[in-house]
Order: C-alpha cells, then structure tokens, then sequence
C-alpha cells in the first residue's frame, strides 16, 4: 500500500497514557493492523489496559480520518489473534471521490498542555467550532463554566482523584519511568512524557 508509512504515522500521534504508544503495526496488501503491545502497558494506573485499547481506538480512528486525505475509503474491525487476544485491522480502498474529514488537519496539531493555567476562559468561538465537529461526528462534548456546580463537582473530583495518585509510591515510580527529562533520551525512546 502506497501510503501505509504516512497513515501509521498520523496513529502514531494518538493520544495514550503517559505517551506510552502501546502499539504494533503490521501492513499487508490493502491493510494495516494495529496490535496491543503489552511492554508499553502501564500497570499501576491502567491495569484492566481499559486505557490502552482505548487508545488502540484512537489510532484506528486517525488512521481512517488520514485515509480520506490520501484517498482511500477505510473501514476497521476488531479481529482475534491465533495466539489470543484481538487486533484491530484496517482496510482500505481507494476513492478519490471520498470526502475530506475535517478532523485531518488537528491530528498533527492536537497536544496536551501542562502548563500553568491562566484563568483565561476558552473563547466561545472555540467552544462552538469544537461543538460542531463533535456534531459532525456524532460525538458529545461537555463544557462548563468556572463556578458552575458541575464544574465544581469535576474539579473536586480532579483534586481528590491526583492526590489519591501522588500519595501513591507505585503510581508515582511508574510515571517517573515514562518522564523523558532530555532532548537525548526524547530523540532515543520516542515516547513518554516530556515537560
């Protein structure tokens, strides 16, 4: 497949826990299967690896969204494994008349920002492009205001849930061991969380 290198590449930019990248690639003919890769599992935090094959999913998806910009119709489904467990295989046809997924443009612009919160409200315009493409997509999205009780009860829970985590030597010993704390070791592991 032509552009089967391309597309891993847009999965690869998936979200997952602690930038694990908990994920194999196999490419045959007009397919790509995306495989689970324990070794990257976080044990202490995710231990059902809930967050793992969500984040399986997250690859597929943006494997299917890229696949419109290169003109292939992509369809996905969950397979058994001989030796058990499942994969998720990806197939591809091309149509150059398949539509645009709008979403194409934000897998290389999606990041996670740690930084310091200013206090600054989303602006509404976002709010609302935001609400579009979920409309789009058949996806819901929830916003709420600083100060309302709903985004009191969240932010309680937030609280609650991180000091639970950072009380937590296990916890806190299996995140340091996905910090990359330099340039070299971001350029050698190509995964974890950088700061």
């Amino acid at each position: 497949m032509k552009n089967a290198k391309e597309l891993i590449d847009y999965a690869t930019k998936a979200p997952s826990g602690h930038n694990s990248q908990p994920w194999k690639f196999t490419i045959e003919e007009n397919t790509i299967a995306i495989h689970p890769d324990f070794s990257c599992a976080l044990p202490v935090v995710d231990p059902d690896y809930r967050e793992l094959f969500i984040s399986l999913g997250c690859a597929a998806q943006n494997i299917c969204i890229a696949a419109a910009h290169f003109a292939y119709q992509c369809h996905w489904q969950i397979k058994q494994n001989p030796q058990g467990g499942h994969t998720i295989v990806t197939t591809f046809n091309e149509n150059h008349s398949i539509a645009k997924e709008r979403l194409f443009a934000f897998i290389d612009k999606r990041q996670t920002n740690r930084s310091t919160y200013t206090g600054k409200s989303v602006d509404n315009k976002i709010v609302a492009e935001l609400q579009t493409i979920a409309d789009d997509n058949h996806i819901g999205i929830y916003a709420f205001q600083n100060g309302e009780a709903h985004f009191q009860t969240l932010k309680a829970a937030i609280l609650e849930g991180n000091a639970i985590q950072m009380n937590d030597a296990e916890f806190k010993k299996e995140l340091l061991a996905w910090i990359r704390f330099n340039q070299r070791e971001v350029n050698k592991l190509q995964n974890g969380l950088t700061y």
